[in-house]
């Protein structure tokens, strides 16, 4: 029993100095999508690192294809609209000037869409051509399989990247454009007190009137 788990140790320490390969990773893919429980326990069974990065790449494949649990990159931005409509809006006063806050966002929503739509279908066109041009790229002395998985993995990343892109540039133009709002709403009305301010300055200037006192005693010495 004491030699049977000396050998495991061996054997999972051997595993851990293994350096992750395409075939490898799709193994781990297969089991983690399917229904197999058992697959899935020994998966989580193995020795690390080399899951890890088995499940760093399988969690930004699903993230792409909106099959992450909780968070893809459109939960993202239906959770940023959300805020949006919770705690942007609110900072608008005016109603005409929300109304068109309303408008804006759901233009550059639906424009948002359409441009993940339009990045979707040209990362799937390009996918096999870009990861052969990373494997070009890659160490040939990583080993058999190996340079597949790393090139997979940058290609990858490089698709991530486009999607925070994409996303942060809706963001920035919603958060961008009530902002400006807000500076003009402020502005008007900065102008509409300095206006009302000047206005009761100029009635007196233009109609002076006495003290009270003054005007009293004067009243007296006529009677």
């Amino acid at each position: 029993m004491a030699e049977e788990k000396t050998n495991e140790r061996h054997e999972q320490a051997a595993h851990s100095n293994e350096a992750p390969t395409l075939s490898g990773y799709r193994e781990y893919a297969a089991a983690m999508s399917g229904n197999d429980q058992t697959a899935k326990q020994r998966l989580a069974d193995q020795h690390k690192p080399l899951p890890v990065e088995y499940e760093k790449l399988y969690r930004a494949e699903q993230m792409l294809r909106d099959h992450s649990r909780g968070d893809t990159y459109l939960s993202r931005m239906k959770s940023f609209v959300a805020d949006a409509r919770d705690n942007l809006l609110p900072r608008i006063n005016d109603a005409r000037d929300r109304r068109a806050a309303v408008w804006h966002i759901k233009s550059e929503y639906e424009q948002w869409g359409h441009e993940r739509k339009e990045l979707h279908a040209r990362q799937r066109a390009a996918f096999e051509r870009n990861v052969e041009l990373a494997m070009q790229l890659a160490d040939a002395q990583e080993g058999p399989g190996t340079p597949a998985f790393f090139a997979r993995r940058e290609v990858i990343g490089r698709y991530v990247q486009q999607h925070e892109n994409l996303n942060r540039r809706l963001e920035q133009e919603i958060t961008g454009y009530i902002d400006r709002v807000v500076e003009r709403q402020t502005e008007r009305n900065r102008q509409s007190i300095s206006q009302s301010e000047s206005a009761i300055l100029d009635e007196i200037v233009r109609r002076p009137r006495e003290p009270a006192q003054a005007r009293d005693r004067d009243s007296g010495r006529e009677r």
